[in-house]
């Protein structure tokens, strides 16, 4: 394949890519977000047992992706490694959204079956475009300055479809009869055209590996041993996504209840993730001021610090308390994009380090973190409902009220400024990514030149 890195990305590569990030993070979205009230609200199912659920299936689907990893660095396809992965990855994670959503009218066990069986598909399908769409990135170009360019826009794209998803999803869903089953056929159509568009206007331009070359799940267990970077980075990510995914769910309680309007919880959907998204726009501009390390390190500071804030929040009106409580999305949506920027910097370090490239068990070992933190994550908020004796469509009492605010405000917020003591012992600087880039372009220059 062409290894030549310093060639601009084109618009039309640029925009195909990112078009892959707004369907990704629409499916994230009607998983993380819209999923336990599904299962609670419409289906029927007790809190509890839907925090199984998520922490059973999560479990395991986490330990699948190890496998995945271990698949996906050993494919090898004139289309390229990550590339066909978009298509299987696409029909199959739209094909098992819908089934999510579609519990049918049977048995209260019956129904737990089915969102057993269907949620495991649905993770285990989303897993198969997840991490070869965002480690496609790292074999598009090998130049930081363009990967961050096209990493940054991605991202900004992605906040972008999940902010679109958040805004609609409620409205979508009255328009439809309340029918969450005709939600995800929309929905699920909508994440094939991106993947196709994804798959045709993407290329893979950077391989030194033979296709005969095999890597062994042994490499994971280095990764742990030789990649500081990557364990610093995916510790502060673990915390920051148990942290959010928890926080996430409680959102929607705490409006529906303590505020008492579905109408502000949609209208908090939608201007949280659009301050997210605001902060994913001016994470680039941030990014080149501070660098990766130093704005990672100050926003999850600011974070932390605004969710205690909110925690102390006195009697306002229900719209004073929507824009207050979306604040710390802002900062939520420059996290999102400087840690997404800095993963890829950490399979180039070890390429660098260890001479291998595995950008498929990196993406799926972060990933294998970031659904073991969010089926904590979202296992407690389930837990936490039960044990402040939650009740569904019903007033809630003064102490189940106190321990929503305490789960969605004070708690996130301190777990957030312990989190950043990680960061401290993160090496990858900018100068030092450069560093790394030059002496890889240096050893690719010098492998064609033996060839």
């Amino acid at each position: 394949m062409n290894n030549n890195a310093t060639e601009k990305l084109s618009a039309k590569t640029i925009v195909s890519y990112a078009l892959g990030g707004i369907a990704d993070n629409t499916i994230f979205v009607m998983i993380v977000t819209f999923l336990m009230l599904y299962y609670t609200d419409s289906v029927g199912i007790p809190t509890a047992t839907v925090a199984t659920i998520f922490l059973v299936t999560r479990i395991w689907d986490t330990l699948s992706d190890l496998i995945w990893g271990w698949i996906f660095d050993n494919t090898h396809t004139r289309w390229g490694k990550f590339r066909p992965w978009m298509i299987f990855g696409g029909v199959t994670c739209a094909l098992s959204l819908i089934a999510t959503y579609s519990v049918p009218d049977i048995s209260l066990s019956g129904k737990i079956a089915w969102a057993y069986l269907t949620y495991f598909m649905l993770s285990a399908s989303y897993t198969s475009f997840d991490v070869p769409y965002w480690a496609l990135s790292t074999v598009i170009t090998r130049d930081p300055v363009e990967r961050n360019r096209l990493v940054y826009i991605t991202r900004t794209a992605a906040m972008c479809g999940q902010w679109l998803t958040s805004l609609m999803t409620l409205p979508l869903l009255a328009l439809l009869s309340n029918s969450w089953s005709k939600l995800a056929i929309i929905y699920g159509i909508f994440f094939i055209i991106c993947a196709i568009v994804n798959f045709t206007n993407t290329k893979e331009i950077h391989s030194n590996e033979k296709k005969s070359h095999h890597l062994s799940p042994v490499v994971y267990a280095e990764l742990f041993t030789k990649n500081k970077p990557l364990i610093i980075l995916m510790t502060f990510w673990f915390i920051f996504n148990l942290v959010i995914s928890s926080r996430v769910g409680f959102g929607l309680y705490y409006f529906k209840y303590v505020f008492h309007s579905e109408a502000a919880m949609a209208s908090y959907l939608g201007l949280s993730t659009f301050l997210a998204l605001l902060g994913a726009i001016v994470t680039a501009t941030l990014s080149s001021k501070l660098g990766k390390l130093n704005l990672c390190r100050l926003t999850s500071v600011l974070l932390g610090l605004s969710c205690i804030a909110m925690f102390f929040l006195g009697h306002v009106t229900t719209w004073m308390g929507v824009f207050l409580q979306s604040i710390p999305s802002f900062f939520l949506g420059v996290l999102g994009v400087v840690l997404g920027a800095m993963l890829p910097d950490t399979v180039a370090w070890h390429e660098f380090k260890e001479k291998k490239r595995v950008e498929g068990m990196i993406f799926s070992l972060n990933l294998f973190q970031l659904k073991l933190s969010g089926a904590i994550g979202g296992a407690a908020t389930g837990y936490i409902l039960a044990f402040i004796n939650y009740i569904p469509n019903t007033q809630q009492s003064a102490s189940t009220l106190d321990g929503i605010n305490y789960s969605f405000n004070l708690i996130p917020g301190i777990l957030f400024l312990v989190s950043t003591v990680a960061l401290s012992f993160y090496e990858l600087s900018e100068q030092r990514n450069i560093e790394v880039s030059e002496q890889l372009k240096l050893r690719d220059a010098q492998i064609r030149g033996i060839v």
